[in-house]
């Protein structure tokens, strides 16, 4: 799937109320961080990445009424 594909599919989700809680989306970012191989060359930018994503879900969380 392409970023375009990706950001429709994600546009789409949250449009039919397909859009995970924050806690839950935090909870998903966690199971993720713990699949890819340590001993990967790219584990820690993908781990990287999972935690940036976190980190936005949950700056957002806070900014939540």
């Amino acid at each position: 799937m392409n970023q375009t594909d990706v950001m429709l599919r994600i546009v789409d989700m949250e449009a039919v109320g397909g859009a995970a809680s924050p806690e839950d989306a935090i909870s998903f970012i966690a199971e993720l961080i713990n699949r890819p191989d340590p001993f990967s060359d790219s584990y820690e930018s993908d781990v990287y990445a999972l935690l940036r994503v976190g980190a936005c879900v949950w700056a957002m969380r806070k900014q939540r009424p």
